[in-house]
C-alpha cells in the first residue's frame, strides 16, 4: 500500500509536468533535490484542550516544477514516513496539497495549506489543516519551510 500511494503521487507529479510540456514545450521543467526543515508548531482541533504542541519535520525530496505548479516526493527523516504535495505557486503566495504515510502504522495524513515567501524567498511561511485518513483527528498547523536543495535541472 506505501508503495503505491508514492507511485501514484510520483506518476501524477510526472503526468501533470508532461501534460504541461504538451501545451507549452518552451519552458523546461526544473528538477531540485535535498532537504527541507519545517519547524512547526500544531494544534488538535478534535482536543484543543491538549494544547499548542512544537515540532521540526526533517524531509529528504525531489521536486519537479513548471510555470507555476510544482510535484514534490518526500521522505520524512524524523518519523519514517513518505508522501508528497503538490502545489501551485501565485506571484506572492502558493496554496497545496499534502498527502504523508508512515511506514511504522498504519496512519497517513492529508492536508491543504498555504504559504507566503520570507527571507528573501528562501523558505515559506505556512498554515496548513489536515487530518488522518484512518480516524477523524483534525491539526492545524503554522510553521516555516527551510528548503535546503540545489538544482539537477
Amino acid at each position: 500500500m506505501k508503495k503505491i500511494i508514492f507511485l501514484v503521487v510520483c506518476v501524477f507529479a510526472l503526468n501533470a509536468n508532461a501534460q504541461k510540456d504538451s501545451l507549452s514545450s518552451s519552458k523546461k521543467i526544473k528538477m531540485n533535490a535535498g532537504f527541507m526543515l519545517n519547524p512547526q508548531g500544531y494544534v488538535s482541533l478534535k482536543d484543543p484542550a491538549n494544547g499548542f504542541k512544537l515540532s521540526m519535520p526533517f524531509y529528504a525530496l525531489f521536486s519537479f516544477s513548471k510555470e507555476e505548479w510544482s510535484a514534490t516526493p518526500i521522505f520524512s527523516l524524523s518519523d519514517n514516513s513518505f508522501g508528497g504535495f503538490i502545489e501551485y505557486s501565485f506571484p506572492k503566495s502558493a496554496m497545496y496539497l499534502v498527502a504523508i504515510k508512515s511506514t511504522q502504522t498504519s496512519d497517513s495524513y492529508l492536508g491543504i495549506g498555504g504559504g507566503v515567501p520570507v527571507a528573501n524567498g528562501k523558505a515559506s511561511a505556512f498554515i496548513e489543516s489536515g487530518s488522518s485518513w484512518t480516524k477523524w483527528d483534525p491539526y492545524f498547523y503554522m510553521g516555516v519551510s527551510i528548503p535546503l536543495t540545489f538544482r539537477i535541472k
